[in-house]
């Protein structure tokens, strides 16, 4: 799992680090909820990745139904 950082634009990444926007959960959801716009944040950060592939940063949609509760400020990830 990636490990998340406060973003700051000015500090020079290390080869094991990414800059990404992450969409989060504005509120608490309960599982079953309908997302609305203002249920999705943005949260600039920068993560630790060892992997070759690009880190999932597909952006949370509105319409999108929640598969199990989610806390405040936890990332939205597509559905699989």
């Amino acid at each position: 799992r990636a490990q998340e950082q406060p973003a700051d634009s000015t500090t020079p990444l290390r080869r094991d680090q990414r800059r990404v926007t992450l969409t989060v959960a504005a509120r608490a959801l309960a599982r079953g909820e309908t997302l609305r716009a203002e249920d999705i944040a943005r949260r600039d950060t920068v993560i630790v990745w060892r992997w070759n592939s690009a880190p999932d940063t597909t952006p949370a949609l509105p319409g999108w139904v929640t598969r199990r509760a989610l806390a405040a400020g936890e990332v939205l990830r597509a559905p699989a």
